[in-house]
């Protein structure tokens, strides 16, 4: 899962996560195989399948989609008779959460309720309720749902400090003060803002 379609690589431009889930497929690949000496097997590949849930960022035209990628065989002369197996070892599921998608279809209900921890949604769709280890893990999903809230709120404070530094020419600290960020965490603050 990422919670953003376009996000940014390590020099600050953005990429369309389509290009990140491909590396992770073909990666997940190679890594079944050690390096390639007499002893590589390569029957022993077995398929990779990396399925990605985005839920910000998504254009409108995008919205509540899901896309499946996958490698196929086209005959460009003659027919070879190759059994799907051998060639089809990598697939890649983007879906692409938006606003109101249950409407559209049930995976989005689905992902909606879970996200948001609704049992009772979910049980349309699996007996969540009547086994233990599932509504342990949903029960445990604020705590998923919080992690993802929390990270989007530390890099809207690293933003305003950036800004506040930028805009008005105010020392870390400045700004610091400004947002009222409490003494134990201005270092960490500090650190994320001389990173970026």
């Amino acid at each position: 899962m990422h919670s953003r379609y376009y996000p940014k690589d390590s020099d600050g431009k953005t990429y369309i996560i389509e290009d990140r889930a491909s590396y992770y497929v073909a990666r997940g690949l190679s890594s079944q195989l050690g390096p390639v000496t007499h002893k590589t097997n390569y029957r022993e590949l077995e398929k990779v399948i990396s399925i990605w849930i985005v839920s910000e960022g998504v254009p409108g035209r995008l919205q509540n989609t899901v896309s499946r990628y996958r490698m196929e065989k086209h005959d460009i002369v003659g027919t070879a008779e190759i059994e799907k197996k051998y060639y089809d070892k990598m697939e890649v599921i983007v879906i692409r959460r938006g606003e109101d998608g249950k409407e559209i279809a049930p995976i989005f209900e689905y992902l909606d309720a879970v996200f948001s921890s609704d049992i009772e949604t979910i049980d349309k769709f699996t007996p969540a309720s009547a086994n233990p280890e599932i509504a342990k893990e949903v029960a445990e999903m604020p705590g998923m749902s919080q992690a993802i809230l929390e990270k989007g709120k530390t890099e809207a404070i690293v933003e305003s400090i950036k800004n506040l530094m930028a805009n008005m020419k105010w020392t870390i600290e400045q700004a610091m003060d400004a947002l009222s960020i409490p003494s134990e965490q201005r270092t960490m603050y500090a650190g994320m803002v001389n990173k970026k």
